[in-house]
């Protein structure tokens, strides 16, 4: 039925997602549950790896756990790589977390000229005031997305001074993992942090 005038029709999210492949992730026999995350949405969230299929694995079942291959024989994956058509099984109540792995490959990519530029500008991490050598060359867009860049900018070079600031180390994790971000307000730009339960994410959150 075709909603009246005054009516807004709503569509499920799902409906403008396109008709890719997908991950299927099995919880058996730990629960009587399978789901399928299509390739396009993994792709369009930011984190294009499997650790984020395994953030959404934790976040059904609301209980930390490990992602692993549903092969017998396969080796443990590397949750920093790109997710592919495949079947996984989620195992809820182990130690790994995602939490833990976040944002380590993205805070470790950088370059010697990328950081040396950016504590010639920075001098430090300019919201806790810390001291270049305990900060990271961190990239405010994941150094891991480089179609971004491309298809935002047209660049392929990822290591303009433009594109990064020195972040603290204890920051540098949390930035990735989507513990708090910046967001522009009146021509500047201030951190929020989104779980304000770590003692640095809540210090910047007052600034």
């Amino acid at each position: 039925m075709a909603p009246r005038e005054h009516e807004l029709e709503y569509r499920p999210l799902m409906a403008y997602w396109r008709n890719s492949d997908a991950v299927s992730v099995s919880f058996a026999p730990h629960a009587d549950l399978e789901v399928h995350v299509p390739l396009d949405f993994i792709a369009r969230s930011g984190n294009d790896t499997l650790g984020f299929v395994q953030f959404l694995a934790q976040l059904l079942v609301d209980e930390s756990g490990v992602l692993y291959s549903d092969e017998e024989s396969a080796p443990q994956l590397d949750l920093t790589s790109a997710p592919w058509p495949t079947r996984f099984r989620f195992v809820p109540g182990e130690s790994l977390k995602l939490d833990s792995l976040a944002g380590i490959a993205d805070c470790r990519s950088t370059t010697t000229s990328f950081l040396l530029d950016l504590i010639g500008r920075d001098g430090g991490d300019y919201f806790t005031e810390t001291l270049p050598s305990s900060c990271t060359a961190a990239h405010l867009v994941p150094v891991s997305r480089p179609g971004i860049y491309h298809q935002l900018l047209g660049v392929t070079d990822l290591y303009d001074v433009s594109f990064g600031r020195l972040m603290d180390n204890r920051l540098c994790p949390l930035y990735y993992s989507y513990d708090w971000s910046l967001y522009y307000h009146e021509g500047r730009y201030f951190p929020h942090a989104f779980k304000p339960i770590d003692p640095v994410g809540t210090a910047i959150n007052a600034i």
